[in-house]
């Protein structure tokens, strides 16, 4: 359930300034519960070849059952805003904005049990897990690093004689509410200048900032609030850029470059069966982009772009999946790539009036897409996930469309990547799990036709 309101303010003075200025309330309840299955068939032995920690877990999944999940969040946002306009002269002028926002996360209920295949409760782990052990078992000391820990440490002995499922009786009760108060200022200084009616150039500095959220992942013991919630994610953005008219009209570039500063950037990391949301302490992102139309002849019109991107987490530590055994062992991913962040992408269309009559028009449209190569984990080609990634790649589109002189409707045929390609829009490192990688398909050719009317 979710509510949301806006009350805006927007001035049309005849000086120099104007204003948009408003107040913005929303709230939303939201109530999930995720039944997971995955453990309903004998293990892979394969796994264990591949990953020997993953051995000892193996006794544990033979009749694991499935994982209920339950919980509830409450959010409220309310905030003020304000953005100015100044217009110190006809070619040179000057926005300021600046928002005041309070959001507010409740963590109302949590709760994670153990259901046999059958549905039958087995037994509760948030609350219930009293092993101090954030796990679905403790498993008994056979890997190299339990003999390791153990001889390093004899007093570790007492974690692995509670050896078995680390639930406790089952429950719907929930574990501790949590709440999480948030209060930030965020604002935009820009500038711009006609030089005259066909080129302008801007520049701007603004702050942004993402609320932060409660954990949807399944973990195994109560989690104070700095594990069981994603911090806010802020951002310093520079950019600067043109617009240009050129030809009479008949051919526009437009042109930008810009740095973003991500603090605790959020984003999804998977660990063992969760999604968690995850926070980098710190990433950037350097980029430019390039735009292009132009009318060449009354019935053809051209369109291009093209974008660069150098992109990084400057602090980022996770961790080591290639360490079962050793829930502590973290990696340092500094200087990796973001993810989903290819370093070229470039985009051509061409429209074509192929009949125009006093009736409507038939058109054409050809377009491709190229996205370079990329990564699907913030680990990259680092701890097993040289594989998770997708190479560069080109998709091509058509459309062929009728649209009356009126408006009032269209007819339209297309076909989407009508060369085939065979490309993944995503991809999941499970092998220390389930010993496989798993990998979404991106959309195969595709045909379709659409009708609109306008009334």
């Amino acid at each position: 359930m979710s509510f949301s309101q806006d009350l805006r303010f927007t001035s049309n003075f005849d000086g120099m300034f104007n204003i948009i200025a408003g107040v913005y309330y929303g709230s939303e309840d939201l109530y999930m519960q995720n039944i997971y299955d995955i453990f309903d068939q004998i293990p892979d032995v394969r796994v264990g070849i591949a990953e020997p920690d993953a051995i000892p877990i193996f006794p544990y999944l033979i009749d694991f059952g499935m994982i209920d999940q339950r919980l509830e969040t409450k959010k409220t946002t309310a905030a003020i805003y304000t953005q100015m306009r100044f217009d110190f002269t006809a070619n040179f002028g000057m926005d300021f904005g600046l928002r005041y926002t309070e959001d507010d996360s409740t963590l109302s209920y949590l709760n994670i049990s153990r259901l046999g295949n059958d549905g039958s409760p087995r037994g509760s782990y948030v609350p219930g897990n009293t092993t101090g052990t954030d796990n679905a078992w403790i498993t008994l000391p056979l890997t190299t690093f339990d003999l390791q820990n153990l001889l390093s440490n004899p007093t570790a002995l007492t974690n692995y004689l509670q050896a078995g499922y680390t639930h406790g009786p089952y429950t719907l009760d929930s574990a501790p509410r949590l709440d999480a108060p948030e209060q930030e200022f965020t604002g935009k200084l820009g500038l711009d200048y006609r030089f005259n009616d066909d080129l302008m150039v801007y520049g701007s500095v603004s702050r942004g900032y993402r609320a932060g959220s409660y954990n949807g992942g399944v973990y195994y013991q109560p989690r104070p609030i700095e594990t069981a919630y994603a911090s806010p994610e802020f951002i310093d953005a520079y950019e600067v850029g043109f617009k240009a008219d050129m030809a009479e009209g008949s051919v526009r570039l437009n042109g930008a470059a810009f740095l973003y500063d991500y603090t605790n950037q959020q984003f999804i990391n998977v660990v063992g069966i969760s999604n968690f949301l995850e926070n980098a302490g710190g990433s950037q992102i350097l980029g430019a982009e390039l735009e292009l139309w132009a009318r060449v002849t009354e019935r053809l019109t051209l369109q291009a772009a093209v974008g660069v991107l150098e992109t990084e987490y400057t602090e980022l530590s996770l961790a080591n999946t290639q360490t079962i055994a050793d829930q502590e062992d973290r990696v340092d991913l500094s200087g990796n790539e973001l993810i989903s962040a290819p370093k070229l992408n470039v985009s051509f269309s061409a429209d074509y009036d192929l009949l125009i009559t006093e009736y409507g028009y038939l058109s054409v449209n050809a377009n491709a897409n190229f996205q370079d190569d990329q990564w699907f984990s913030a680990y990259n080609d680092q701890f097993g996930y040289e594989n998770i990634r997708q190479e560069a790649y080109w998709l091509y589109n058509g459309r062929l469309s009728w649209y009356s002189n009126d408006g009032s409707y269209s007819v339209s045929v297309w076909g989407k990547n009508l060369l085939d390609e065979e490309y993944d829009s995503y991809a999941i490192n499970l092998q220390a799990g389930f010993g496989f990688d798993y990998y979404l398909p991106g959309q195969p050719r595709t045909y379709g036709a659409e009708v609109q009317f306008k009334f």
